[in-house]
């Protein structure tokens, strides 16, 4: 600044005292500063406005990805809430199943006894039934009577009925 207005000075005082082709010279070297500086000041400008203007820009996007991370964190939170969820009902599952598996061998188990029982009793009632059968063969020799003896070969044969509605 005090290099234009020296130069501004000398301009004037060889404008009105001396020899133009100095004055025009410095007037010369005046406006060449001043262009510069107002340039400069342009410039300046220029680069303050481009600064702020990035820094704006700079600004819109990192409210962007904060906006974006936020949501990006609320869908990590709802999956792994998900994929808890997922891993509790697979491991109710598995205990169900695994319930399930046991009732069944229990069953299996109970069913397996119970058709044992059945034949065991299948076969006591057999050998029981022939028993009374033999017992009344046995009854029928002893016996010297026609009428006793046809009574016990109709129980017989009752008992024999039996044995087959039976089996």
């Amino acid at each position: 600044t005090r290099l234009e207005a020296g130069y501004s000075q000398l301009s004037d005082a060889y404008g009105a005292f001396g020899p133009a082709d100095s004055a025009f010279k410095y007037y010369k070297l005046f406006d060449n500063l001043r262009d510069s500086l107002s340039n400069l000041a342009t410039t300046r400008q220029l680069a303050d406005a481009e600064i702020k203007y990035q820094a704006q820009k700079n600004e819109a996007l990192i409210a962007e990805l904060d906006t974006r991370t936020r949501i990006q964190q609320k869908n990590i939170v709802y999956l792994a809430a998900g994929l808890v969820t997922l891993i509790l009902f697979l491991l109710a599952l598995a205990l169900l199943f695994r319930r399930v598996q046991k009732q069944k061998a229990l069953i299996t188990t109970q069913s397996d006894q119970l058709q044992t029982m059945m034949r065991e009793l299948h076969h006591r009632v057999k050998n029981n039934l022939q028993i009374v059968t033999s017992l009344l063969s046995l009854q029928g020799y002893r016996l010297r009577d026609s009428e006793a003896q046809e009574a016990i070969r109709l129980s017989q044969q009752r008992v024999q009925a039996m044995s087959l509605i039976h089996q």
